[in-house]
């Protein structure tokens, strides 16, 4: 009798989601951890963007090691043959390839024997040798970008011009779902064109006066009007949004109109607290490398910001009053803090804005999402086509999956920006390239 499969599980699967062990057990099939993986998992705790994730897999292990469970199998031996000599007995990943051939080629006790790694160098090698390889796919949501915005031809007559609703049985459509926006065009002599909002089982109209820190939607093009940015607006101005999702290409405006609604709000707030994962265009966090404290080793991760707070203050005088004395005067209503600090605190009454969130992984935007306590709102802006973290992708990064998972709330709100408003070059530049 045959129990269950083996699950030879790489590093970056446990760095990705720290109790994948758990997911992969699954009450049936054997976990086999290297001890490779082990020693590599510690050394990577104490980097800023993983290490969390890093000590919470090796005190997993550790408990089930302690409770001697015996579905967690902790091997030492590697098992190197002539049949592996292309590989490198001191490469950590060859050592896991090692053990996942060696299972499957000595098995007798279980159905099938798989290596679990997003690694696609390994997942070459391993195929090459006849091993079952396979992503981490627990966690992998749909592709497609939740909730472009709907534009409707509409009738005058439905428009409750007193309350400013509009039915939801006026405007049929199933897949429209809470605090989603849809543009809404009545052809009279004006051409009326405005944007509503779905609580409940009412449309609520949208102002078309809206201004943000003297911020405008913008759109390139002369003839259109950027019904996204619009839409935007007034969910972060809407206090009974907890959660806003901003998605969209670079030079959107997402960031911007993100930082401006917090300053915009924020009397309202403790505080306002901004962050972003530290990973280099070459994918890897460099925070560790860098000279000096916290502060000077997040500044280049800042400096955008800061351009975006000149961009603001620029706009008008009252801006740049309330600017300076952010930067001056009232420097404790806004901090800039690596990721890992948010996901160690718990907030209440604050404004979080979380920069390129499409380098988090589902748990890391799970962990920082569970720190807000009462009064508190998050913002995640991200592009989901320049995620720069190895081993995530579209189905698997943070961003997308926690969207996905968390639509249709009261709470949450999702816009997708469609059109680069940064400068014609850049626009072109996502068209093409």
């Amino acid at each position: 009798m045959k129990y269950g499969n083996a699950m030879v599980v790489d590093t970056n699967i446990l760095i990705h989601d720290p109790t994948s062990i758990i997911t992969l057990m699954n009450d049936v099939n054997t976990i086999f951890v290297h001890s490779g993986v082990i020693m590599e998992l510690n050394k990577l705790k104490g980097k800023s963007d993983i290490g969390r994730d890093c000590r919470q897999a090796i005190k997993l292990i550790e408990e089930y090691q302690i409770q001697n469970n015996y579905r967690l199998k902790i091997v030492r031996q590697s098992y190197f043959t002539n049949d592996l000599e292309h590989l490198d007995r001191n490469e950590i990943d060859h050592k896991i390839i090692s053990l996942a051939y060696h299972l499957t080629n000595n098995n007798t006790k279980y159905n099938k024997v798989k290596l679990i790694t997003r690694d696609a160098e390994m997942r070459i090698h391993a195929r090459e040798l006849g091993i079952i390889v396979e992503d981490y796919e627990s966690d992998n949501v749909n592709t497609k970008i939740p909730l472009c915005t709907k534009h409707f031809d509409i009738p005058y007559d439905i428009v409750d011009g007193v309350n400013l609703t509009i039915n939801i049985n006026d405007i049929p459509h199933n897949d429209i779902i809470e605090n989603e926006c849809i543009v809404c065009h009545i052809n009279d002599e004006n051409e009326t064109s405005f944007a509503c909002i779905k609580k409940g089982d009412k449309y609520h109209i949208l102002d078309n006066k809206v201004n943000l820190m003297g911020i405008k939607p913008y759109s390139m093009c002369s003839s259109e009007y950027n019904w996204e940015q619009h839409i935007a607006m007034h969910q972060l101005l809407d206090p009974d949004i907890k959660v806003c999702f901003l998605i969209g290409s670079s030079g959107s405006g997402k960031t911007l109109l993100g930082l401006a609604a917090g300053i915009h709000d924020k009397k309202h707030y403790r505080n306002i607290l901004i962050s972003r994962p530290m990973i280099s265009l070459s994918g890897e966090d460099n925070m560790g490398y860098l000279p000096g404290g916290i502060e000077e080793k997040m500044a280049p991760w800042i400096k955008p910001i800061f351009r975006l707070l000149s961009f603001i203050r620029n706009t008008n005088e009252y801006n740049k009053k309330i600017i300076d004395n952010i930067r001056n005067g009232d420097k404790s209503k806004m901090d800039i803090e690596p990721i890992d600090y948010i996901r160690g605190n718990t907030f209440h009454n604050d404004y979080l804005l979380i920069d390129e969130a499409q380098n988090l992984t589902p748990t890391q935007i799970k962990s920082v999402i569970t720190r807000c306590g009462e009064g508190t709102k998050i913002v995640f802006t991200g592009d989901l086509n320049q995620i720069d973290k190895p081993y995530l992708s579209k189905r698997s990064c943070g961003l997308l999956y926690a969207s996905v998972k968390m639509k249709d709330n009261p709470m949450v709100s999702i816009i997708n920006f469609n059109e680069t408003v940064r400068s014609k070059i850049v626009k072109f530049a996502e068209e093409v390239l």
